[in-house]
């Protein structure tokens, strides 16, 4: 079992698809949810699909929400000493409850005339006009049975006893980049069971870049939407502003604690993947870790 983490925006689905080309499978049903299910489609920004289960990218949401505070996501980062704080179990308050209906949704005046100032894009990349009733991503967390602390805690313990029976040869990924912070409240099983993990680096100016096309161009500056203390609102966030600095410090700190606890830890930097010079030595770590051959040819000298 391997889990792929890396901050957002850093090459990771390419090397998701480099991992499945060894013979590794996405988990996609984790917990058999009955019902109708939410699912991420591809888009510009990842035409090849994200190869993510929408499901435990939601739970991982939620589980970010419960660790640090309604405030943080994984495009706003807790703080180094709130990650050196938080330890290896997991509770979830028994009051919590988020999910995508109105009372939580930040919609900016006239959002959908104003997309290209607010937003970057002419279409609606945040989601936001698909939260209401009837929109794909309405009450999305119900959907993913993880919106309220009964539930949510079921999902953890699933989760935990889904990671205990991975054993040493099991072929299947998990790809999220919000596990970056998330993965402290199931650490400990992590830590128990044969789980590997497999860590995704970009370099800063690329990643900014990519960042800002995706998320919003106002992230990690000050320039606020409207009179609100909000950047950005991709997928209702209501990021606020963080430095770049600040953020990337964070997510360090983070893969340094988690590097500490794994004892099948691997590092890919994506620069070098798709680097023409650096690439076969790139491929060859990736290959030794895997135990397994990849198919060179899904690479492309391309930036996401």
């Amino acid at each position: 079992m391997i889990l792929i983490i890396s901050k957002p925006r850093s090459g990771s689905s390419l090397v998701a698809r480099l991992v499945q080309s060894a013979g590794f499978k996405a988990e996609k049903d984790i917990w058999s949810i009955k019902g109708r299910k939410v699912k991420m489609n591809s888009s510009e920004f990842n035409k090849e699909g994200y190869n993510e289960d929408t499901q435990f990218t939601l739970f991982n949401d939620q589980i970010i929400r419960c660790l640090y505070g309604n405030d943080y996501s994984f495009l706003f980062a807790p703080s180094k000493s709130l990650l050196r704080k938080t330890n290896n179990i997991m509770t979830i308050p028994q009051t919590f409850y988020y999910d995508l209906e109105k009372s939580f949704i930040y919609y900016p005046k006239n959002y959908l005339k104003r997309l290209q100032e607010i937003a970057g894009h002419n279409w609606d990349v945040w989601g936001l006009s698909r939260m209401y009733r009837g929109g794909k991503w309405a009450k999305a967390y119900t959907k993913a049975k993880c919106e309220c602390s009964r539930n949510l805690n079921k999902r953890l313990e699933e989760l935990k006893l889904y990671f205990k029976k991975q054993g040493p040869n099991s072929k299947r990924y998990l790809k999220d980049p919000r596990l970056i912070f998330s993965i402290f409240g199931f650490l400990n099983e992590i830590k128990q069971s044969k789980v590997k993990i497999l860590f995704v680096n970009r370099n800063k100016l690329g990643l900014l870049r990519s960042m800002r096309r995706h998320f919003g161009k106002r992230l990690f500056s000050k320039k606020s939407i409207d009179n609100t203390p909000f950047v950005s609102n991709h997928f209702n966030y209501k990021i606020k502003y963080q430095s770049y600095r600040e953020y990337t410090e964070s997510c360090n700190t983070a893969k340094k604690i988690i590097k500490r606890n794994v004892k099948n830890f691997c590092e890919i930097d994506y620069d070098k993947i798709i680097s023409k010079r650096k690439s076969s030595k790139e491929i060859q770590k990736l290959e030794a870790f895997l135990e397994e051959k990849i198919d060179h040819n899904l690479i492309q000298i391309t930036k996401p």
